[in-house]
């Protein structure tokens, strides 16, 4: 491109400027690519730092699976970014954590073992809320048939003992 504006101008005798604005080239990158070609540089560059050689992806994937990875978040990702940041740019070492991220966390949710009830009466939660009502602490305990997502009555109390507790779960197993 420098050679043929250069070319355009010893023939045509029309000012850089015009010649930019025809070819729809920036004055200033023309004079950037100049400067560069006169200091015996390439004049376009690839952006960025130069990358070294080849590069050892297993090693980095599995880095990138060694470290500990949470749900949104991989532990250890800055000082691993620190360390291949010469190598590789960012993005693609975001990505390469992202991904083993995803497989960590499928892993674990194959790994995960969920317990479904199908049968209404073999196993009940309770679950006791304290609240404060009208100055004083007061106890609401709740029980559910977990299967069936049946809620039994509920104990209202001021401060249950483990026998007013155990009355209410008899008379409502024997209901």
């Amino acid at each position: 491109m420098l050679n043929t504006i250069k070319e355009v101008k010893e023939r045509c005798g029309s000012p850089l400027t015009a010649i930019c604005r025809t070819a729809g080239l920036p004055r200033s990158t023309l004079a950037r690519w100049q400067r560069r070609s006169a200091a015996g540089l390439p004049p376009v560059g690839t952006p960025g730092p130069v990358k070294p050689g080849p590069i050892d992806w297993s090693r980095i994937e599995e880095e990138a699976r060694a470290l500990e990875h949470r749900r949104r978040r991989s532990l250890g990702s800055g000082e691993f970014h620190g360390r291949w940041s010469g190598v590789i740019a960012r993005r693609p070492l975001q990505r390469l954590v992202e991904k083993a991220r995803r497989e960590a966390m499928a892993k674990d949710s194959d790994d995960a073992v969920s317990v479904e009830w199908f049968n209404p009466g073999l196993i009940w939660g309770m679950d006791p809320t304290e609240f404060v009502f009208g100055g004083e602490k007061v106890w609401f305990h709740t029980v559910r048939d977990i299967p069936s997502r049946f809620t039994f009555a509920r104990l209202l109390d001021r401060a249950p003992t483990g026998a007013v507790i155990a009355k209410f779960l008899d008379e409502i197993m024997t209901s």
